[in-house]
């Protein structure tokens, strides 16, 4: 299967290293920090991860379980979570990952697919 990219948004004002499924270092993606001025207010910071529409790889969202340490440019601690991809998801539309850094110990996460959260570690 073709891979394609997933859109990333980084929530926090600092950038951050996301490493998917133990990646090596020339995989590790940069996601630039949320921008907070006075003309666009807030807007997260935005990169481009592949999918692979099947298995996870190193450097590779896939279906199923996914690994993901994020590491604030800051130097405050990674954070690890577990990106989990439903089996049912349609590969035919916009996928966004929104990434929110919390603490050294603590990351959350919310998959969109075409503007509509389909999975994610958030609780309201």
């Amino acid at each position: 299967m073709t891979t394609v990219n997933i859109n990333v948004f980084n929530a926090t004002a600092s950038a951050i290293y996301v490493n998917v499924n133990n990646a090596p270092p020339a995989q590790i993606v940069t996601v630039p920090a949320a921008s907070t001025s006075t003309t666009t207010l807030w807007a997260p910071g935005a990169a481009t991860i592949p999918f692979s529409g099947s298995q996870p790889a190193a450097g590779v969202l896939g279906i199923g379980p996914n690994s993901c340490s994020i590491t604030p440019a800051n130097g405050l601690g990674t954070a690890s979570t577990t990106v989990t991809i439903p089996v049912n998801t349609q590969l035919n539309q916009p996928l966004q990952l929104y990434l929110f850094y919390q603490t050294a110990n603590a990351a959350s996460w919310v998959l969109c697919n075409d503007g509509v959260a389909v999975a994610g570690s958030l609780s309201l």
